[in-house]
Formats: C-alpha cells, structure tokens, sequence
C-alpha cells in the first residue's frame, strides 16, 4: 500500500475524517463547560533515610541503597495508604465543623453550606465548641459504631473532599531524584481544602510513621528486658539451689575442702602406719622382755592390780590422744581442753606412780632368767608397757580418725558430680543473662538511633494557592479531535486491509495467477471523474494492441483470430467491453465477427451472430454450428472472430472453442472477491486447455488504480498537488503529463 494509495483512500473517506473530529471535540467543548477549577500545593519533606547521623557506629555509614529505598516506599506507603487519607478526611471534616462562619483559608463558603446542608442534626450536636480533640474523638467514636452511619459513608464512600478514595486519587508522592527529601503535593477545586489537607496530612503521616517506627524498635527492647527477667530468676535459682546444696553438705568450698581432706587423709595415713609399726615394736619388745622374766615376776605383774592400772593406763592415753587431736584440730587456743589435756596427763603420772609402786616389791629380785639384774628388767618393761599403752591409744584414735576419712569420702564423693552439674547450670544460666545484657543494650542503642533518624522534618510547608491550575479543556478538546480522528481512520485502513475483493491490477494478478492485459474503469463514476471515456478507450486499446499483436504472430495470416471471452459470473461487463473492442478494431478497418448470446446491436460497424445456451453447445467444433447466419460470409473473411460465452460457473459453454481458441480472455469485476467457486472454475478452463492460460481483463476498476498501467491520468490538478504527488513518489524532477487535446 503506497502513499498514494493511502492518501487517495482518505480523500475518499475526507468528509467523515473531518466531521469525526469536529463531533468529538465539540461533545467534549459541551461536557467540559462547567469544569470546576483545580488548586494544587505542595509540601516538602526532609526524612534523613540516606544520610541521616548514626549513634550506632562512630564510623561514617555506608549507603544501603536497597536499605533507603525500601524506607522510603514504607513512608510512601504511609501516605498513599487508605487508613492515613480516612484520618485526614475526618480531621478535615472536623476542622470545618468547628467553623461558625467560612473563611477561605479552611474551605469556601460554597462549599461549607454543601457539606452543612448534608450533615445531619446528631452529628452537629457532636461538636464542641474550641475543643478539637474532643470533637475529633466524637466523631471517631461515632464513625466506629456502625458501617451505616454518616461519617463512615463520607470517609468511604465517594465525597470529594473527604472521602479516603478521592483524598489518595488526589495526592501525589514523589522522591526528589535520590535525596532525602520526598514531594507531597495534592490538588482539589477549593484553595482552603487543598492547603488545609496537606497541612492535616504532614502531621498524620509523620505520627503514623513515628509510632510504627518506635514501636517496632520498643518491642524489641521490651522483648529483651522480658527474657532479662526471666533470666535472672534462672539464675538466682540455680545459685539457691547451689547454696542450699552447700548448706546441706556443709561445704564451704568444696574443691579447697577435698584437697585439704585428701592431704590430711594422706599424712594421717603416713602417721597412723608409723603408730602401728610402734605399737607392734612396743608390743614384741615387751613379749620379749617378758619372756627374759622368771615366772613368779611374770605372775605378779599379770596380777589383778596390775592389769587394772594397765587398763586405766590405757583408758586415759586413749583419752589425751583424742583430746590432744581435738585441741589441734580447734581453731585458736582452745583453753578448756588444753586444761582438760594438762588433767589428763597428771592423771596418767600418777597412775604411772601407781603401777611403780606396784612393781617395787620385785626389786628385790636379783637377777632374771638369763641373769640380768630384775631392777633393770622391770624398769624396761614399765617403759614398753607405758609406750605400749600410748601407742594402742594412738592406734584405737587413728582407727577412728581413718573411720571418719572414710566417711567422708563416701560423703564427698557423689557431692562432686551434683556440684559439677550445678556449677554448669550456674554458667549457662550466667551466659544466658550475659547475652541478654548485651542485647538489651544493643536494641535500647538501636531505639535510640531509632528515635534519631525517626524525626521526619517538613521543610517547605504548604503554601495557600492563590490562582487555579491552567484548565485542560483545550488539551482535551484537542486529544478528542485526535481520538475522533484515528479511530475512523484506523477503521477504514482495517475495512481497506481486510477488504477481500480483487481491487487492483497487483491482487487481480496475486489471486488468478494470470496475466492483466487491461483494465477498465468503472464507468459509474463519469459524472464524478474527468475524461472517464478517455481513460475506458485507453484500457480498450490495450486489448486491442494484444489482439493485433497476436494477429501478426498468427502462422496462417489468412485465418481469422479466434478470441474467447467469458467469465466466472454474470453482470462481469463483457457485452459492454466487446461492443467497445469491435468498435475500436473496426476502426483499424479490420473485420470482426462477434459470436454472442446476448441482444448485441452491431450495426454497420461489426456484424454480430447471435445463438442459444443450450446443452448442444458444448459439442460445437465449428462456427456454423452456432447459426446459419454464418454460412453466408465467405471463407477466412474476417480478421476476428469474438466469442462471447455466458458465465461458465452456471451455464453450458463450447469446449472445443475454449479448447482451440487463440485467446482466451476472462472477464473479471474489480469489486468482488476471489473465492473457491472462481478457483474450481479456473482448474475447469486449464483441464480443457492446458496450454493456452487465459488472459484477464479487470473491470469497473476504480479510477485511482488505473494509473498502475496508464500513469498519470489526464486531469486539472493545480501546481500544489503535483508537487505534492510528486514529493510523495520521491519524483522531484518530474515533468511528464498528459496534454489532453
């Protein structure tokens, strides 16, 4: 599709192209004449997300590009969010309740009477006079009661002033490329609602965003500070139950105290093999002693006395050895059993005298068995008898003292691992409270820097528009025309794109697969179109020129030119474009016969035979057989012989002619479509001829399609259009053109 081509399917369709437009914008020009004015203003907003300081690292922090940008979309969530425009609307909605009169910095007085006029008498008596807050709670409260109240349908419904959907629908948020700054702006047709609702927004959001903000941070500290106390209680149990444990053992340390015990065990263990060794020397040193004596000594010492003070001998030892070991044992000096030791020791002297005395009559014994002198004998013996008698104390002392060691241990032992796990549950719980200690510290320090970076500044508070947005009625009006204009042109170019009828000489050659040897123009256009008959007799002389060329091709020049023309259909313009053929070959003053079916009116020009379409025809191999007529005209007297056959699709047609034919010339109408019965017709023709292709000829072809073949068309254009068809084909220095005569 070429520019021509488009331009001339516009010029086809101009007056719609230019009346669409014009209705558009005029609908629009006639909705838009009551548009109410815009106001907008604009507030800025200083949030300190990207370079904000920091009291968490002293170091210079790094710009966490994700980290800010996803601050800033919470905050802008916050504005844009349907909770925060419904608190503003019903703060706003408060703020002109409270007004006994309009003033245009809050609302016009328009606009005060609309909203008085629907607000009902219940919700009036909420106000309290020069008491916002008690108003606003009023209203809030009222608003809670119900879905089906007043305020809850003007803060959700559709109010255009406070109402959640058109607050949001007007408010526009923007991050000022990549600072920390953030752009609110809001329009509305009233300046004092437009300034006031920014006003109302900056204090709403900022709140919104402090209270998620440090609520967030504080449930975190407060988190922390639960699990400290729990914490604590942990721990203060398990050092109770580790000092109970120590109370109930009576352990003071126990590591320290079962060192000090194994090291007294082993040197009381050292000591008490030492007494052992002692008492067995005393005891064989005695036995010895003893057996040196005569028998009537033996008897008198193992008398009754004597095995009595031995006894109380014996009795008293044990008893200063378990004084004396309790004495060292006591912290300090301990000044009774030091008295009690001293007693006891005068005790064991006289007892000592005792048994010395006892013994004295055995003085008089000279000598022992083997001897020795009986003085020195007895004297021995009371020594080992009296450090017998010390070391079997020591000994019955020791027995206990290793009883107790033994007690102990048994005691200490277990104590050790219930210690150990204890002591583990102590650290645990210690590391447990530890951490949390340091945690707590790091969210109450983030809190902080929370609270820090958390103060949301307004930097450039909203101004009061003084003058309204310029109106967009000529841009609407505008984009209209444009609307008006594309939709009509995009549906004749889509009706033109999908148009399925053969058209043009290119479509008429794409679809039949066959040769255009002409076309010719619709000629129900003549009144319409200059010179028509001109541009038919060109199309007209194009068929001739192929007759005549196929004449001179012809081998036996003497034969007449046998032509064939038909078509798929009826009312395909074939008696129209013969009689005009004839016309113009008989001008070349050759003679033509034309063989038809149709009331053709040849006159003196050509002569014309006509015959019947009957089932006969399709068995003729001869001229004759179509009429009798023809035999009076002598042998090879005519140049041309034209045949015209009715619509082959419906009717019966001569098979041998079509067969024979020198030409064949299928009429085809430019303004219908190709289908499947004109391809089952086309196989039908080649099965009969296969060699001779017919030829087309396209009819009623519209005008602008016929310079396809012919060029430029003769007709007026002024000097403007053919420099703009010119510059269209990219023919700057064209001058060829038809000069009509």
């Amino acid at each position: 599709m070429s520019v021509i081509y488009i331009i001339r399917l516009l010029a086809r369709h101009a007056l719609m192209l230019l009346f669409m437009p014009i209705l558009v914008a005029s609908v629009v020009f006639f909705m838009t004449r009551n548009q109410s004015k815009t106001y907008v203003s604009a507030t800025k907003v200083y949030t300190g997300f990207t370079t904000g300081s920091s009291i968490v690292s002293l170091q210079q922090a790094k710009v966490d590009l994700f980290g800010s940008r996803a601050a800033f979309d919470n905050l802008i969530s916050i504005i844009s969010s349907r909770r925060t425009a419904e608190e503003v609307g019903l703060r706003l909605f408060t703020r002109h309740m409270m007004l006994e009169s309009a003033n245009k910095l809050y609302i016009t007085a328009e606009n005060l009477d609309k909203i008085r006029s629907i607000v009902p008498q219940e919700i009036k008596q909420l106000v309290v006079k020069d008491n916002y807050d008690s108003t606003y709670n009023n209203f809030l409260r009222y608003k809670e009661s119900g879905i089906n109240n007043f305020i809850y349908g003007i803060l959700n419904y559709d109010h255009p002033h406070y109402s959640s959907k058109r607050i949001r629908e007007n408010i526009v948020v923007r991050r000022v490329q990549n600072s920390d700054m953030i752009d609110i702006s809001y329009r509305s047709d009233d300046p004092g609602i437009c300034h006031s609702t920014l006003e109302i927004l900056n204090e709403v959001f900022i709140a919104a965003y402090l209270d998620m903000e440090i609520n967030q941070s504080g449930a975190v500290t407060q988190y922390f500070e639960d699990q400290l106390e729990i914490a604590v209680k942990k721990l203060r149990e398990a050092e109770d139950e580790l000092l109970a444990f120590n109370q109930a053992g009576n352990i003071i340390n126990y590591y320290e105290q079962t060192r000090h015990i194994a090291a007294e065990q082993q040197t009381f263990s050292l000591e008490h093999s030492r007494i052992r060794m002692e008492y067995a020397s005393a005891e064989s040193v005695l036995k010895v002693l003893e057996s040196k004596m005569t028998p009537k000594a033996k008897t008198r010492l193992n008398s009754q006395e004597i095995l009595d003070l031995r006894s109380q001998l014996a009795e008293v030892n044990t008893k200063i050895t378990l004084k004396s070991a309790e004495l060292e044992s006591s912290e300090g000096f301990n000044i009774k059993l030091a008295q009690e030791v001293s007693d006891l020791n005068l005790h064991l002297a006289r007892i000592q005298e005792k048994i010395r005395a006892s013994i004295q009559d055995l003085y008089d014994l000279e000598y022992s068995q083997e001897g020795i002198p009986s003085s020195k004998l007895i004297q021995d013996w009371l020594d080992q008898v009296l450090a017998l008698e010390s070391a079997r104390a020591k000994l019955y002392v020791g027995d206990v003292r290793m009883d107790e060691f033994r007690e102990l241990f048994r005691k200490f032992a277990p104590m050790g691992a219930i210690m150990k796990s204890l002591e583990r549950k102590i650290d645990v719980a210690e590391n447990e409270y530890l951490s949390l200690i340091n945690n707590l510290g790091l969210a109450k320090l983030n809190q902080q820097n929370t609270e820090l970076n958390s103060n949301i500044k307004v930097i450039e508070t909203p101004l009061y528009p003084l003058t309204p947005q310029p109106s967009k009625r000529k841009v609407l009006m505008i984009l209209a025309a444009m609307v008006g204009f594309i939709i009509p042109l995009f549906v004749i170019v889509a009706l033109e794109l999908l148009d399925s009828t053969v058209k043009s000489w290119n479509r008429a050659q794409s679809l039949t697969g066959l040769q255009v040897v002409s076309m010719i123009p619709n000629m129900s256009l003549g009144k319409r179109v200059d010179n028509i008959h001109f541009i038919f007799s060109k199309g007209i002389d194009l068929i001739s020129r192929k007759l005549l060329l196929s004449h001179l091709n012809k081998e036996s020049k003497r034969d007449p030119l046998v032509c064939v023309f038909y078509s798929h259909f009826e009312s395909e313009g074939k008696s129209t474009i013969l009689k005009s053929l004839l016309e113009n070959v008989n001008e070349l003053n050759l003679r033509s016969l034309l063989i038809t079916y149709d009331n053709i009116d040849g006159g003196e020009e050509f002569d014309v035979v006509r015959y019947n379409v009957s089932p006969e025809i399709q068995s003729y191999t001869s001229i004759d057989q179509f009429s009798e007529e023809v035999k009076i005209f002598p042998d090879n007297y005519f140049d041309f012989i034209f045949i015209e056959i009715p619509a082959i699709v419906y009717n019966y047609y001569p098979l041998s002619f079509v067969k024979s034919a020198d030409n064949l010339f299928m009429i085809l109408r430019a303004n219908r479509s190709w289908d499947a019965a004109d391809k089952k017709a086309m196989e039908e023709i080649y099965a009969i001829s296969p060699k001779a292709a017919p030829k087309v000829i396209l009819n009623g072809v519209n005008i602008s399609e016929m310079e396809s073949i012919f060029g430029d068309l003769p007709k007026k254009r002024s000097f403007v259009r053919r420099f703009l068809k010119n510059l269209f084909r990219l023919r700057f220095f064209s001058r060829n053109g038809f000069k009509l005569s």
